[in-house]
């Protein structure tokens, strides 16, 4: 009957919206390093790059071990200087494994006139609310029946509370793999879209075994991408993932003296690239892996449309019934830093 995820992001956390449609922007810095596949040349005035938006006259870059100044850029395409800094002219080959180029900087010459102003574009990202409910009713001859110490309304707020919490499991599970849908006509609901909407494609495994550097490979990637503060905290997982990453360092854990305790259980893994805490979740799929910083995860409310009770009962039937009924949606923020793994074998 646990909900974990749900529990630590918390409905409405994100604050309420005024409209069905809600949007949230979306940009990064320039990134300081590049990659070219061409076959350079040395002594060559010419680099074509991948990006040449990264670049601005004036720049200096780093390949292999000879540094570039950049005279001016044209597309993709670069004129330079090489062999600066006292470092020596080479031919670079990228076609078979494109060539990084690292820019170090911007160095100017006397009396040099302004540049062309660089941004990145700003996106508009959004999703829409969806309308969440359950319905709970009890009928005559079950208000005066004792059902087991039950009695009266009482059962009624029972069956409430299993609908509760079976309701922000569905909601958690949404979350996880809801895609976002429009209403269309009014037949349509709209619905919010989850984690599988904003993250990337993640990486399968094949049915390969989860190995403890799969999660170190995917750290790495963050932290070569966005640096140190933007590598997740959290994983979460099924059981399978947390049987294995105990299994991974059983071995290692010593133990005070203790004459009827055994076992052992990991929380938590100390990396090359920060500590990352594990959350046990049910409600992920067996075989995948989800690696969050649950600080760019919230919920919205449209308004004032929290979860709220209200009276179902329709007059000359015999029954009392409630409904419990709420509009909130889902807020994915910076996905690029939160990979995932999935696909790998639950068996080894």
């Amino acid at each position: 009957m646990e909900y974990p995820f749900l529990r630590m992001i918390g409905l409405g956390s994100g604050g309420a919206v005024d409209n069905t449609k809600y949007e949230w922007q979306y940009d990064e810095l320039i990134p300081v390093t590049d990659t070219s596949s061409m076959n350079y040349a040395a002594g060559g005035t010419k680099y074509t790059v991948a990006n040449g938006g990264h670049f601005r006259p004036g720049d200096l870059f780093l390949v292999d071990s000879e540094i570039f100044w950049v005279i001016a850029v044209a597309g993709n395409d670069l004129t330079v200087k090489g062999g600066m800094c006292g470092t020596t002219p080479a031919g670079h080959n990228g076609s078979v494994t494109a060539k990084t180029l690292y820019i170090l900087g911007n160095a100017n010459v006397e009396g040099s006139s302004p540049g062309v102003a660089r941004q990145v574009v700003t996106s508009q990202l959004y999703n829409f609310t969806q309308i969440f409910s359950e319905d709970v009713e009890i009928f005559g001859s079950e208000v005066e029946m004792n059902e087991y110490g039950i009695t009266g309304l009482a059962k009624l707020d029972y069956r409430m509370d299993k609908r509760l919490r079976e309701l922000y499991m569905k909601m958690e599970r949404g979350l996880w793999y809801l895609k976002r849908g429009e209403a269309t006509s009014n037949n349509v609901p709209r619905v919010s879209g989850g984690m599988a909407q904003f993250l990337g494609g993640g990486t399968n495994k094949a049915g390969a075994t989860l190995e403890e550097s799969d999660i170190i490979d995917e750290l790495e990637v963050v932290f070569n991408a966005c640096g140190q503060d933007e590598v997740p905290s959290l994983m979460v997982g099924n059981s399978w993932v947390k049987r294995k990453m105990t299994g991974w360092y059983r071995g290692l854990i010593q133990t005070g003296r203790a004459e009827r305790v055994g076992g052992a259980r990991i929380d938590t893994i100390e990396t090359d690239f920060g500590t990352v805490d594990f959350l046990l979740d049910h409600l992920v799929k067996p075989g995948e892996l989800y690696f969050v910083n649950p600080q760019y995860i919230d919920s919205v409310v449209l308004g004032s449309r929290v979860l709220s009770e209200m009276d179902a009962t329709l007059p000359g039937k015999d029954h009392i019934a409630r409904r419990i009924l709420g509009e909130y949606g889902w807020r994915v923020k910076n996905a690029q830093t939160m990979p995932w793994i999935y696909g790998f074998s639950t068996t080894t």
